[in-house]
């Protein structure tokens, strides 16, 4: 063979080997990037599932919260209606009262 033809030879195999070695880095590359992807999603669908819990026990807190204020707010209503119809009738009894001393005392 010429030696012109060697070279030509051998910068095909150069060609060839380069060609062969970019491929494989790209390759290396892809899978890289896959599994960084596939992380970030793992982590992503954690998240979220964190984030869901999360809320439902907010809405669960906020839910317990409100009846506890609800309650106290309708324990205080009723406590305030029964200490003024307490007062109510004890005034009213005091009048009957009175009236009836009052009509029994006019017969004697």
């Amino acid at each position: 063979m010429s030696n012109s033809q060697e070279q030509y030879i051998q910068s095909l195999k150069k060609i060839k080997e380069t060609e062969e070695k970019v491929h494989s880095e790209i390759e290396s590359h892809r899978k890289q990037i896959e599994n960084e992807i596939e992380t970030l999603n793992n982590e992503l669908t954690e998240i979220i599932a964190n984030t869901k819990m999360e809320g439902k026990k907010m809405v669960e807190i906020s839910l317990q919260q409100a009846h506890e204020t609800a309650t106290k707010e309708a324990n205080l209503i009723i406590k305030d209606a029964q200490d003024k119809s307490k007062k109510m009738s004890v005034k009213l009894d005091q009048e009957d009262f009175k009236q009836i001393l009052d009509i029994l005392l006019s017969g004697i």
